[in-house]
């Protein structure tokens, strides 16, 4: 389990304290999806450079299978925790396949070259992710939807417990979205654990077992997905009109859209 308990995040600069999110706590299992949604600038991001160690957390504590992240090392947390980013841009024309062995750097010695190994599981993450065919492109060349894809096959490669994934079906067309959603569900039929951010409740009907909605800075509530995703919690925080219609896949299986009324 990777959990967060009781977190503060935010910033000191110099004597100043600036407090982002206080008081946060919830979980994520190896093989559940969880979905983290709220509006623009609600300081989903600031949490997650909190977890992942990038600023100090100004309270609580942040445990993968039961050891506290501040006692790991730099190595330690990278197999643990995989991240995808919203977008990344490299000062040099790395090729596609460079930059996804670089999420094997937690499994390799100190200015070591990639094994046969890593090598492997760097194109295995690309041929996960429906883009083997760009190995050899500059990564700087490619679209911004394919740079997020190769961000997501970096992050795989990386053979982590638990992946945080920062929106990331951003910058992605619609077939995409839907492809990268579909390999989420199956990392977490594979065993890992994902936290994700999204701006769009359909991502969370469609892979979500749980949902954790921040709706200010020390408001949030989670819980299954079904239960705590409802039109008047989405009116809250979206501040429209909201709806929520069904339809039935063709496994049979039946789905919730969220509809916005103008």
């Amino acid at each position: 389990m990777l959990e967060i308990k009781n977190a503060v995040c935010g910033y000191r600069r110099g004597k100043k304290t600036k407090t982002v999110i206080e008081g946060i706590s919830l979980s994520v299992d190896r093989g559940e999806i969880m979905c983290i949604l709220g509006s623009n600038g609600i300081g989903k991001t600031t949490l997650f450079r909190s977890v992942l160690g990038g600023i100090p957390l100004l309270g609580g504590s942040v445990k993968a299978d039961g050891k506290d992240l501040s006692d790991m090392s730099i190595r330690e947390r990278a197999r643990k925790i995989g991240y995808v980013p919203q977008s990344h841009t490299p000062p040099f024309p790395f090729t596609v396949m460079q930059v996804a062995v670089m999420g094997r750097t937690a499994h390799m010695q100190m200015f070591a070259a990639p094994s046969a190994g890593d090598l492997e599981a760097a194109e295995r993450a690309l041929a996960l992710m429906g883009i083997d065919h760009l190995k050899d492109e500059p990564y700087t060349e490619i679209s911004g939807g394919e740079r997020q894809l190769v961000l997501i096959a970096r992050a795989i490669a990386q053979e982590s417990d638990y992946l945080i994934m920062d929106e990331p079906t951003s910058n992605l067309d619609f077939g995409n979205r839907i492809r990268v959603l579909r390999r989420v569900r199956q990392l977490a039929e594979t065993g890992r654990g994902v936290i994700m951010t999204t701006h769009d409740p359909d991502h969370a009907f469609s892979v979500a077992s749980k949902v954790t909605v921040i709706k200010n800075g020390r408001d949030y509530m989670t819980g299954p997905t079904n239960e705590i995703l409802t039109c008047s919690l989405m009116d809250e925080i979206y501040g429209i009109r909201t709806g929520v219609a069904e339809t039935t896949a063709p496994d049979g299986r039946r789905v919730k859209t969220a509809v916005g009324y103008l």
